[in-house]
Order: C-alpha cells, then sequence, then structure tokens
C-alpha cells in the first residue's frame, strides 16, 4: 500500500485526479492569490456577502473556481476603446 505522505501530492490534487474537477474547492489563501489581494480582503468579501462561499464547519470557508470566476467576470470593467 502506498503512503500518501510520501508522495508530493496535496490532497486538491488526489481529489481532482480520482474525481475530475467537479469537487476542487479553494480556500481563503487561494482565492487572496488569484485576485492579488490580502486575505483580510477576502473575509471581507464574506463578511458582506460580496462573494459566493461555503462554510462547511464553523473555521472553514470554502469556495468553488466556477463561482469565482463568475465573481471575477463580473468585477472585471472593461474599457470601451476610443478611436484615435
Amino acid at each position: 500500500m502506498r503512503n500518501d505522505s510520501a508522495t508530493n501530492t496535496t490532497s486538491k490534487e488526489r481529489e481532482r485526479s480520482s474525481r475530475g474537477n467537479w469537487n476542487v474547492w479553494l480556500n481563503v489563501n487561494e482565492v487572496a492569490g488569484l485576485r492579488g489581494v490580502k486575505v483580510k480582503t477576502v473575509y471581507g468579501w464574506v463578511s458582506s456577502n460580496a462573494i459566493t462561499y461555503v462554510k462547511p464547519s464553523p473555521t472553514v470557508l470554502r469556495f468553488r473556481p466556477s463561482d469565482i470566476a463568475e465573481w471575477l467576470s463580473d468585477k472585471t470593467t472593461r474599457r470601451a476603446s476610443t478611436g484615435g
């Protein structure tokens, strides 16, 4: 039997490979990294319900990548091109 602690795969990678990408969840640190903000900012978004999240236990927050991608696209503004 192979011991997972001896490998370099993370639990997220194991979950992704065993079930496909459907059950991959991001944590607060990963969301902060994707957005380029501090973790405290992500907690602020959660507190104000500005971002969709799941709270599987009292101290754990998880985010679905598809929800984050949608949220980011809603927050992205595009400049109208000006002729020149």
